[in-house]
This record gives structure tokens, C-alpha cells and sequence, in this order.
């Protein structure tokens, strides 16, 4: 059994307030897996995520990634496409082979066009803002 993200610290930060949005209906605490081999994006994009109500869980690989499905319940994922140990597509595969986690939505996101080519999906593209990552996730949400 896969455990909530109840210990992840939720950022109280008064950023909220100016971001200018409001997610609360969509994120009600939702856990989202970013996984990027960028520290400092995948730190940027936690926090921000945090302020907009989601949890977030970080994962700097793609084997971290899926061990991080295994351990939490997971909502949704945002995934780097090219990472040193393997494609963002590599994980799409695995989640898709698996009955557990081929139901969780998941987002590419590439600052590397060619690289998206062959997604046959749409990819956020690096870098982007906030309003466009937010709707990016309440698209997903909303195939639910």
C-alpha cells in the first residue's frame, strides 16, 4: 500500500496572494510528482505548486521516479523528457505497463524541441510560466 505525502511540508508562503490564480477547487491537496534532473527547476516549480495548494514530491531520475510511484500516492506526474539515465518516455512506459499507475496523468515537459517530436502528445515547453503549468495540470485534472 502506497502511503499519502503527509510529511511534506506545504509551502505557506504569501506568494499566493500575488500570483493572481485560484487553484484551491482543483489542487485540494493533490500530490504531483516533478521529475527533472534540474535541481533548481525541480525546486522552483515545487514551491510554486505548493503555493497554488498542491503537494509535491520530487525525483531528480527517472528511477527515482518510479520508486517515489511505489512508495507515495501519486496524482499526477510532470516529467523532464531527455534525463542523464533515461527519456521521461521510459517512465510513460513503465507507468502504461503497470496496472497500479497507467491511470496517472502525465505531463512532458522538454526545453529540447526535437525531442518532442515523436510524443504524439502535447509537451510543455521549457521554460514556461506559472499560468501556462497551471493549465497544463487542470487540463489533466479535468479528463478525470
Amino acid at each position: 500500500m502506497r502511503k499519502p505525502v503527509s510529511h511534506i511540508r506545504r509551502n505557506k508562503s504569501p506568494t499566493v496572494g500575488l500570483l493572481n490564480f485560484n487553484q484551491n477547487e482543483i489542487a485540494s491537496g493533490r500530490t504531483i510528482l516533478i521529475v527533472d534532473d534540474e535541481q533548481d527547476l525541480r525546486e522552483v516549480i515545487s514551491t510554486l505548486l505548493e503555493a497554488a495548494g498542491y503537494v509535491t514530491v520530487c525525483a531528480s531520475s527517472v528511477s527515482t521516479a518510479f520508486a517515489a510511484l511505489h512508495e507515495y500516492t501519486i496524482d499526477l506526474v510532470l516529467t523532464d523528457v531527455l534525463m542523464p539515465d533515461a527519456f521521461g518516455t521510459l517512465l510513460q512506459q513503465w507507468m502504461l505497463d503497470d496496472p497500479s499507475f497507467k491511470d496517472i496523468p502525465l505531463i512532458f515537459m522538454s526545453g529540447y524541441v526535437p525531442a518532442t517530436e515523436s510524443l504524439n502528445r502535447p509537451v510543455l515547453k521549457k521554460p514556461f510560466g506559472l499560468t501556462e503549468l497551471l493549465a497544463f495540470i487542470q487540463k489533466e485534472f479535468e479528463k478525470e
